[in-house]
């Protein structure tokens, strides 16, 4: 089986959420390739929100920081409802220090420990239906 260390994804039945789920180990290769390959997989759908689920991401390769221009790059300004959920201690420090550094690639983002605290938050924001998060989630 082929191991790919940034699942992309659908959360809810309604295809509302949209994931980026980072597991160990990962690169920052797979960061671009990620962000590369959400438009196909969108399709030309906008999401309501982006999850970035970092819970299972372990450290952050060394380079990452240089990625920080792609993840500008890739930004939609039409998502205004992001949430990074389950920061470790690095990830959130490095979090911290790239939101000081770059203000406005960070912003708008709420951090959550849990994917449930996430989907509340976005139930919350959100002025149009959200679906069901899906069982395997």
């Amino acid at each position: 089986m082929f191991f790919v260390p940034i699942v992309i994804k659908w959360l809810d039945d309604l295809e509302t959420i949209f994931c980026y789920e980072v597991l160990s180990p990962w690169t920052t290769d797979d960061v671009i390739d990620a962000l590369s390959s959400t438009r196909d997989f969108l399709k030309g759908r906008v999401p309501v929100a982006i999850i970035f689920d970092v819970r299972e991401a372990g450290m952050i390769p060394k380079s990452f920081l240089s990625v920080t221009s792609a993840l500008r790059q890739h930004r939609n300004s039409i998502i205004h409802i992001r949430v990074l959920v389950g920061p470790n201690r690095i990830i959130r420090l490095i979090y911290n220090l790239m939101n000081r550094a770059f203000p406005d690639l960070l912003e708008g983002v709420a951090v959550k420990d849990t994917l449930d605290e996430a989907y509340d938050y976005i139930v919350e924001q959100s002025s149009v239906e959200i679906g069901k998060l899906t069982a395997d989630d």
